[in-house]
């Protein structure tokens, strides 16, 4: 979650990380439960100004029990992702960086940032 939240707009970031805090069963941390995304469907992205695109994702989230051994739960996860183009940032440790200012760079290098997540809807 953290790795992700560096392809987010910092404002934006720091939102969807105090929500997801919420939605994380204290189970996850001990280890008891486990939990999997299935994406099944990412759209076409939909240009909505020069520099900005949505795409949706139809996705569930499957919550298993690792001590029963059985899937204890599927959440519909259908969003649509408001992403805009940012500049690509270059590493000035280059090679000498640390594993976290790698990964940072390593998720901005699309040129990419989200700012927002929505309810998908599919209503024409």
């Amino acid at each position: 979650s953290w790795a992700a939240s560096m392809m987010m707009e910092p404002e934006f970031a720091e939102e969807f990380l105090n929500g997801l805090a919420e939605l994380i069963p204290s189970e996850v941390f001990s280890g008891r439960l486990r939990s999997a995304a299935y994406v099944r469907y990412i759209s076409e992205p939909r240009q909505i100004s020069s520099a900005a695109w949505e795409v949706d994702i139809i996705a569930t989230r499957t919550i298993f029990d690792e001590t029963a051994r059985t899937q204890r739960q599927v959440i519909p996860f259908n969003k649509t992702f408001l992403i805009r183009a940012v500049a690509i940032p270059t590493s000035p440790l280059g090679e000498n960086a640390n594993s976290y200012e790698k990964t940072i760079y390593k998720m901005r290098s699309s040129g990419l940032e989200i700012t927002a997540i929505t309810n998908y809807d599919d209503t024409p």
